[in-house]
């Protein structure tokens, strides 16, 4: 998985800050794989 260097300048900075970072959260975010699914899942279902 490649990562923009724009993403990570976004990742590092909102975790200086203490906020979660809206975007690249599958850079450092693991194990998470079947809520990941479920929520895709939900989502897809409520856009139908």
């Amino acid at each position: 998985m490649a990562i923009s260097k724009r993403d990570i300048e976004h990742i590092f900075e909102r975790l200086r800050s203490g906020v979660v970072p809206e975007r690249g959260l599958e850079a450092f975010a693991v194990g998470i794989d079947k809520q990941r699914t479920e929520i895709h899942r939900q989502f897809q279902k409520s856009y139908k």
